[in-house]
């Protein structure tokens, strides 16, 4: 499944990065923590994990839409606010 992902940057005091994942009902905001990257990870290396991970990425974040917990370790990706993502 090819998905587009935009990193929106970085929040370092929730050690996370904000994604935009462009599902096919629409954008939904997320928190990916950097940790899934490597320890403290560059953030090239942080663009790379986020690109070479974008279906599991996407399949974790549409679990979150539907109420059900991701497989890890993307279990730890979050919603940001109100998705508008419509099923």
């Amino acid at each position: 499944m090819s998905v587009r992902i935009d990193v929106r940057g970085r929040d370092a005091a929730a050690e996370t990065y904000r994604l935009t994942v462009l599902l096919p009902g629409g954008p939904v905001d997320v928190a990916l923590p950097e940790r899934l990257a490597g320890q403290a990870p560059s953030h090239q290396t942080a663009y790379d994990f986020i690109a070479s991970r974008s279906a599991a990425i996407a399949a974790a974040t549409e679990a979150r839409l539907a109420g059900r917990t991701p497989r890890a370790p993307y279990d730890t990706l979050t919603l940001i606010g109100e998705p508008t993502h419509a099923d």
